[in-house]
């Protein structure tokens, strides 16, 4: 599994909560997610969202799945942002 595309939030909210970077992963050779949502909240936990259409998420994915993707995300995010590393470990 890797981070094969992200692009950073440039315009986020000034508590630095919500959307901080969409980016697209992929999970296996026959299996990429897009547009996946990497966002964190006011008390700093960490998750991914997937797109929506019509108000609904066009992937459901399972909490274990989603705490390896975020992990990676954080990791790249922080590799793309060069900023301080984000504990990886405080993920919703």
């Amino acid at each position: 599994m890797r981070i094969i595309r992200m692009s950073v939030d440039q315009n986020r909210r000034p508590s630095g909560s919500g959307t901080v970077a969409r980016f697209s992963v992929e999970i296996s050779q026959h299996i990429t997610l897009k547009e996946l949502r990497l966002r964190i909240n006011e008390r700093g936990a960490w998750r991914i969202s997937a797109p929506n259409v019509a108000g609904a998420n066009v992937a459901d994915i399972s909490p274990e799945l989603a705490r390896e993707i975020t992990a990676i995300a954080i990791a790249a995010f922080n590799e793309q942002t060069e900023q301080e590393p984000h504990d990886c470990r405080n993920v919703a």
